[in-house]
C-alpha cells in the first residue's frame, strides 16, 4: 500500500527525501566542529575525509563525530599533498575510521500547501567506517540470514516498492505481523547494493510485552566504496517498508556525490 500523499518524510543529511526543504542537522552539531576557513585557501565550507586513497568532501556542518585511525596505521597510508595543513583541509585530508552524520526523520500531517506540522522523529547517527576492501562487515550474513528466514519459516510477502519480506515467526503468540521481526531484501533486477551484490535490511520484533507497539527498528549494512563501509538505522515509524528502496537511494546518491574523484597524493 502506498503510503498517503500529505505524509512525506524527510532526512537531515543535506538532502530531501520528499517535501521538506533542505536542512543541516542540528541535533549533534556541538560534537563535531572543524573551521575551513584556517585552511590555506580560505576553505570552502567542507571537511575532507580519506579511507586510504579514497577521499570524500563532506560538508563540515553535516558531520557529528570522526573516529582516528591508530597511528600505527597511518604509516602505510599515501602521503598528503602539504601536511603543513590542519587535517581536513583539501590538501591533507584526515585519514579517519569513521564519520558519522546525524539524521532525523520529519513528517510533515496535513496539507503540504499551508506551514506544515512538523512530528520529528528521533535523532539518528548514519555511519561510514573503514574497511579492508575483503572485509564486508555485517553484509554477508545478513544476506545469508535472509535466506535461511525465507527456507525455515516460510512466510513472505510482497512489500511493494520492489522489497520482499520474510517474517521470523515469534514464539509468543503475536496475531499481528507488525510486530514480527523480518528480514528484506530488494528486488535484485530494480535495486541492488553496490558491488552487485542484494540489498539487505534487517528489522526486529515488537518489544516483549508491548502489544500495542506495531513499528520496528531496522538497520541497513553494506560496502559503499572499497574502503568504506556503511551502517544506519531507522524506524519503520518513520520508513515503511514500501519506502526503503527509495530512502537508501537518496542516502546513497548524497554520500556518493561526496567523493573527490582523482584526487592528487604526494606519494
Amino acid at each position: 500500500m502506498l503510503p498517503p500523499k500529505d505524509n512525506c518524510a524527510a532526512i537531515l543529511l543535506g538532502i530531501a527525501l520528499a517535501c521538506l526543504p533542505l536542512e543541516g542537522s542540528k541535533t549533534f552539531a556541538q560534537r563535531f566542529t572543524f573551521d575551513s576557513a584556517a585552511c590555506k585557501d580560505g576553505g570552502d565550507g567542507k571537511f575532507y575525509g580519506a579511507a586510504g586513497r579514497l577521499v570524500l568532501a563532506i560538508p563540515a556542518d553535516e558531520l557529528t563525530h570522526i573516529g582516528s585511525l591508530p597511528q600505527g596505521r597511518r604509516a602505510e597510508l599515501p602521503r598528503a599533498p602539504d601536511p603543513s595543513e590542519p587535517e581536513g583541509c583539501p590538501d591533507n585530508p584526515f585519514q579517519g575510521l569513521t564519520f558519522a552524520f546525524g539524521y532525523q526523520h520529519r513528517v510533515i500531517r496535513g496539507d503540504t500547501r499551508n506551514p506544515p506540522d512538523l512530528q520529528g522523529g528521533v535523532p539518528r547517527q548514519l555511519r561510514l567506517i573503514a574497511a579492508e576492501p575483503s572485509f564486508w562487515g555485517l553484509q554477508p550474513s545478513r544476506e545469508k540470514r535472509f535466506d535461511d528466514v525465507c527456507r525455515e519459516y516460510g512466510i513472505r510477502e510482497e512489500a511493494g516498492g520492489d522489497i520482499e519480506v520474510c517474517y521470523v515467526k515469534p514464539a509468543l503468540d503475536l496475531a499481528s505481523r507488525q510486530q514480527w521481526a523480518a528480514y528484506l531484501k530488494a528486488d535484485t533486477k530494480k535495486y541492488m547494493a553496490p558491488f552487485d551484490r542484494p540489498f539487505v535490511a534487517r528489522c526486529g520484533g515488537a518489544l516483549l510485552g508491548n502489544a500495542e507497539e506495531k513499528h520496528r527498528e531496522c538497520d541497513v549494512d553494506y560496502k559503499l566504496f572499497e574502503s568504506l563501509n556503511i551502517s544506519y538505522e531507522f524506524s519503520t515509524r518513520e520508513v515503511s517498508f514500501d519506502q526503503i528502496v527509495n530512502f537508501d537511494r537518496k542516502i546513497r546518491e548524497r554520500l556518493l556525490s561526496f567523493e573527490v574523484r582523482d584526487f592528487s597524493w604526494a606519494e
